[in-house]
């Protein structure tokens, strides 16, 4: 089973799930891509943390993600 810091992460390797939308300039990364997001928890550096009913850690949203990966995108 994966974690992050203690929380259980939801993570199915083909089911890894990236896109980046240019135009909002969003980051989204789901371990699931079928899983149902039940809670979303605002880092405060702009990243949203997303769990399931089972508060397993589903995915992540970037927000500004080229400001937060140095402009690489």
């Amino acid at each position: 089973a994966y974690s992050v810091n203690g929380v259980p992460i939801r993570f199915l390797p083909h089911e890894l799930h990236i896109r980046y939308d240019q135009e909002a300039d969003v980051m989204y990364i789901l371990f699931d891509k079928d899983a149902e997001i039940y809670l979303s928890r605002d880092g405060d550096d702009g990243i949203l943390w997303e769990y399931d009913i089972n508060n397993c850690l589903i995915g992540v949203t970037i927000l500004d993600a080229s400001t937060q990966a140095n402009g690489s995108f």
